[in-house]
């Protein structure tokens, strides 16, 4: 059986996680994008994928910041789901933030564990959030620039729940 060919938007500040979501999701049609003004920028041009995959803790940016904001730019905050709302605005019908982080080990990984309550509650609903978190190696691929995400991975369990 032929596996479809999804056109999926992925979004992550590494480089190395970049790289993975390549070589795992390769013969899919991908966005990939490193800044949160390019993945809110390109999503709000054109909404129409399939599937939006997005880190959660990425840098902030500069856009639309006070002076108090400005000190904030740069630092990683867990904005990756403000983009996840975004595209479920616009109509993504699956949406992922995908941290590798431990969700003990932070609170913004913590409250969204409630994406995981409602989405097995609601098995008849279109799935529009998901969370997979990994701590570790686990789920990770080797890149050439070095450990990523193993992006493949989340995806069928997205498209499987």
């Amino acid at each position: 059986m032929e596996e479809q060919v999804l056109k999926i938007f992925v979004f992550d500040d590494s480089p190395a996680n970049r790289r993975s979501a390549e070589i795992t999701l390769a013969g899919h049609d991908l966005t990939i994008v490193g800044t949160y003004d390019e993945a809110q920028d390109a999503l709000v041009a054109c909404a129409d994928y399939d599937v939006v995959l997005t880190d959660l803790m990425v840098p902030a940016s500069a856009r639309e910041q006070g002076s108090t904001g400005r000190a904030l730019v740069g630092q990683e905050m867990p904005i990756g789901t403000t983009i996840a709302l975004l595209a479920v605005m616009l109509g993504v019908k699956n949406v992922c933030v995908f941290s590798n982080m431990n969700h003990h080990h932070h609170p913004a990984v913590a409250a969204l564990d409630v994406f995981w309550e409602i989405t097995a509650q609601r098995t008849t609903a279109k799935k529009v959030v998901n969370i997979q978190c990994y701590s570790g190696d686990e789920g990770m691929v080797d890149t050439d620039l070095g450990k990523g995400k193993n992006w493949a991975s989340v995806l069928r369990h997205l498209m499987t729940w």
